[in-house]
């Protein structure tokens, strides 16, 4: 895996633990990441352009579907 700088690397660890978390069966789980760039891009739209904005994406997709609410 290509990693184009420090927050393409942290974006594709959340990303996999998340689908580590779900393939175990986890439908509710806190991801937690000490970068603050992670945070930025997960509560809002401004990387959606950027290199890593298709990460993004699919992560918020991915916690969206693992959130069950009943």
């Amino acid at each position: 895996m290509y990693a184009g700088n420090p927050l393409h690397t942290e974006l594709m660890a959340c990303l996999e633990g998340a689908k580590a978390a779900m393939s175990l069966g986890a439908s509710h789980f806190i991801l937690e990441t000490d970068a603050q760039h992670v945070v930025w891009a997960m509560q809002g739209d401004d990387f959606r352009l950027a290199m890593v904005g298709g990460i993004v994406h699919k992560l918020k997709l991915l916690l969206a579907h693992a959130i069950v609410i009943k």
